[in-house]
């Protein structure tokens, strides 16, 4: 009956071309709901049965075609059963390695897909790429990288708005944006720690949104990251490595400046940022070698520098977390210069 050419038409009014070079043009035809899901099963079911249809897909560019319509669809369109239905879609399409790449890149890693759906949605899709994560980790990181799950907790699952800020459904609740957010953290460690080396692209996007938003809810588990990494290969009693940390992270954090990051942590407004700010800070100094430091234009700690990392907290009282946090940046450099003396 015509295969894949007669599905596609279906999501759009009967005088659209289908085609990628009318992409922009294109305006979802108004479908029920159900309906939306029932014909893209047709399409799944043609993809994995015929490989003919296929190539035809391929040559129609059907990955962006069906990503743009799925962007334009109503909100109410994108169901738990619409994802079910595009994670069977982007399986049929393993067999062709470029399809499939751009199956996960454009339909389940792209948040603009997904980012007006209601908070049920989220839920499945954040699971269903969890699993994928965990299954296959260097395949992710390699092909579609950390940044759509960065940007999708900063255009989406934000606690406070910021001219970052997508419109979202209005079933999101506190509890659940929190519950969102944690998934994607997860995801986020997991990537990082899938090989043996720390790309600088990936440090300047984690440093990148602790610059830009002041969404404690945000930063925090990115600090908390950054930490993991800076202490994941370190004996904290005695400010030594047990091992080697990742190739480049170090090198990477210094050429992104992210001492600057952690000063701009500093000032914020919630305690517990302060702290793990403070802690990377810490932790980053005691790492890095001096031949680092020097390379980005920083020198060892001299008694100015250190009275002006305390400037950086007038704005907000020093607590006992904060305090004892201080002492140990204090006793950390302390050890630090006493080493290099003997030395």
């Amino acid at each position: 009956m015509g295969g894949v050419p007669v599905i596609l038409p279906m999501f759009v009014p009967a005088s659209s071309e289908v085609s990628v070079a009318h992409l922009p043009s294109l305006v979802p035809q108004p479908l029920p709901s159900r309906a939306y899901a029932q014909a893209l099963s047709l399409l799944a079911i043609l993809l994995q049965e015929d490989r003919s249809q296929l190539i035809t897909f391929k040559n129609n560019g059907g990955v962006q075609l069906l990503a743009i319509l799925l962007r334009r669809c109503p909100p109410s369109h994108l169901s738990v059963e619409l994802v079910t239905v595009i994670q069977q879609i982007v399986e049929a399409l393993k067999v062709d390695s470029e399809l499939y790449v751009a199956g996960m890149r454009y339909l389940l890693f792209d948040f603009s897909v997904w980012g007006s759906a209601p908070w049920s949605t989220h839920v499945i899709v954040l699971r269903m790429l969890g699993d994928i994560v965990v299954r296959d980790p260097g395949f992710v990181k390699s092909h579609v990288g950390i940044r759509p799950l960065l940007q999708a907790l900063v255009k989406i699952y934000y606690s406070e708005p910021s001219p970052y800020s997508c419109k979202r459904d209005s079933s999101f609740t506190e509890d659940g944006v929190l519950e969102l957010q944690q998934s994607i953290s997860e995801m986020l460690q997991t990537l990082l720690e899938s090989d043996s080396t720390m790309y600088r692209v990936d440090i300047s996007y984690l440093l990148s949104v602790l610059y830009m938003v002041d969404d404690g809810d945000l930063l925090l588990p990115i600090l908390n990251i950054l930490y993991h990494f800076l202490t994941q290969r370190m004996d904290i009693r005695t400010l030594s490595f047990l091992a080697a940390i990742k190739p480049n992270f170090l090198q990477s954090l210094c050429l992104c400046k992210a001492y600057t990051v952690f000063f701009k942590c500093m000032c914020h407004e919630l305690e517990e940022v302060r702290v793990q700010a403070i802690r990377c800070l810490h932790c980053f100094w005691i790492a890095s070698s001096p031949a680092a430091k020097l390379a980005c234009g920083i020198n060892e700690f001299k008694n100015n520098e250190c009275s002006g990392i305390a400037d950086y907290l007038n704005d907000n009282p020093v607590t006992t977390s904060i305090y004892q946090s201080l002492m140990d940046f204090a006793l950390g450099i302390k050890v630090r210069m006493i080493s290099l003396l003997h030395l």
